[in-house]
């Protein structure tokens, strides 16, 4: 099987999985989430494989993920209203050019690989070959997790061990999604034709011209994967939530259920995104359930039952990551608990705020035992920020932007995204002690190439940030507000609590 096919496929049951959509959502959201949406049932389906010892191989994993797809377009995904001819064009310019950059990036070498990606390989051929876990080295397993591996299992069956272009075809979605949640943000607001264009350009620009994100486009690792599904997930949610289109927690809850097998700290990662989404009063308690329990069963399927069976001793400890993402999975259980009593639930709204305080206060307590750590670790960033991690200005220009953005602008929902970015700032700071080491400086470090996750987040954000202050948008966030409070205007507050 060549790689053409493989990525085809998985393109197809992207669209598949995505079927309810149409008719609700606009092609370029739909055809931007397809790959994703597809990379991300592929690794549930392998998953699924690999914990129930079924025997696993990269077709057998897109045959499941295939049946599970058809079984939505057959239930959820028949919609009269969508022309056949707008759903064919749609698919076929994403496999159209998922195919283009597969025939391309096969013949010009520009795949990026380092140690760590030949360790990676290593564990996808022994997946492949083995068809279960026990063929993987341990020490890869609690180091690197699965995300990775699985993504390029196809690699071993195209008899080439990688495939060359999935990351870039993750890149490519990722700022394809990013550009559909912008483009929704400016029809909201009634941002004016130059102005959407001149947004969508300087941040397109600015991400290319980037040479860590668009180096991890070809890169064999996670970041660019983990990048896509943070903004799938975040991004869906919000337009979901602002236009009352609960369909799309479909591709969210598909994206961040995919994420705990990814990296050690894809758990906590995928949490920190997840919590000031589902602590919006504005999706209603039942869809806030439904898209965190694919995520919660998912944790517990890799960190409870698969990854323990096979990870080394030392990381099983009652405190250990393996069981400690179970305790952030349990602490997502019990907000969705509180946010379903009448009585309680406007509690809730608050959990966000808990979130950075917890993260805050692991951070001072550890830096208070080891300030060195810290001190070392922050230096490096601080220096792979500037200059030595090759992010030239993003994170000098983004920031600012944003906190110009948090002085001048507030819109709808904000928190989705501000809440998300300062729990995933803390994150960093707190992984610190998590792993192995300090930070360092260079292109290498994980701190630095963990910012590929939050790259499209933060920008989207801005580019949002800057459409609604171009609209006079000054609406609190009804999420962060107790009940009562006045600063929503009436139909706004009345359309939130309908939903409520």
């Amino acid at each position: 099987m060549t790689e053409l096919a493989l990525v085809g496929w998985m393109a197809l049951i992207g669209f598949a999985v995505l079927s309810p959509l149409w008719g609700r959502v606009s092609p370029l959201g739909i055809g931007a989430m397809a790959f994703p949406t597809g990379v991300a049932a592929y690794v549930l389906a392998s998953l699924l494989l690999l914990t129930a010892g079924a025997g696993f191989s990269t077709v057998a994993a897109l045959g499941v993920a295939s049946g599970v797809a058809l079984v939505v377009v057959f239930v959820w995904g028949r919609n009269p209203q969508t022309p056949s001819t707008t759903i064919l064009a749609t698919i076929g310019v994403v496999v159209a050019a998922s195919a283009a950059v597969a025939i391309v990036l096969q013949n010009v070498h520009v795949t990026r690989l380092t140690a760590d990606s030949v360790r990676y390989l290593a564990t996808a051929d022994a997946l492949e070959t083995s068809g279960s876990l026990d063929g993987v080295n341990p020490w890869d397993l609690r180091m690197r997790h699965l995300g990775a591996p699985l993504l390029h299992t196809g690699g071993v069956v195209a008899g080439r061990g990688y495939l060359a272009s999935v990351a870039a075809l993750l890149a490519a979605s990722g700022l394809a999604t990013a550009a559909w949640v912008a483009w929704e943000g400016f029809l909201m607001w009634a941002t004016p034709l130059r102005w959407r264009w001149l947004l969508l350009g300087a941040t397109a620009a600015l991400l290319i011209s980037t040479n860590r994100w668009l180096y991890h486009a070809f890169y064999v690792n996670g970041h660019m994967a983990m990048g896509t599904l943070l903004m799938v997930g975040v991004g869906a949610t919000w337009v979901a939530a602002r236009r009352c289109v609960w369909v799309l927690l479909i591709p969210a809850a598909v994206a961040f259920s995919a994420l705990p097998p990814w990296r050690p700290e894809a758990t906590v990662t995928g949490a920190v995104f997840l919590i000031p989404l589902i602590s919006v009063v504005a999706i209603p308690i039942g869809l806030r359930w439904g898209l965190a329990a694919p995520f919660l069963a998912t944790t517990v399927l890799w960190h409870g039952i698969a990854y323990p069976s096979r990870a080394l001793a030392g990381d099983l400890g009652v405190f250990g990551p393996a069981y400690g993402n179970l305790f952030v999975a349990g602490g997502i259980l019990v907000l969705l608990a509180v946010a379903s009593v009448p009585a309680v639930r406007r509690v809730a709204v608050y959990a966000p705020w808990v979130m950075l305080a917890g993260l805050a206060g692991y951070v001072g307590v550890s830096a208070a035992q080891s300030p060195r750590t810290l001190e070392a670790s922050l230096a490096a960033t601080g220096s792979n920020l500037a200059v030595s991690g090759l992010w030239g200005v993003y994170w000098w220009v983004v920031p600012l932007f944003i906190v110009g953005a948090l002085l001048v602008v507030r819109f709808q929902l904000q928190s989705m995204w501000t809440m998300s970015m300062f729990g995933y700032a803390l994150a960093l700071l707190a992984f610190v002690y998590l792993r192995e080491g300090e930070y360092r400086v260079g292109t290498g470090d994980s701190g630095s190439r963990m910012l590929v996750h939050a790259a499209l987040v933060v920008i989207v954000y801005v580019v949002l940030a800057a459409a609604a202050a171009l609209a006079g948008e000054t609406v609190a966030d009804e999420a962060q507000l107790p009940a009562g409070s006045g600063n929503i205007r009436g139909g706004e507050r009345s359309r939130l609590r309908g939903v409520a």
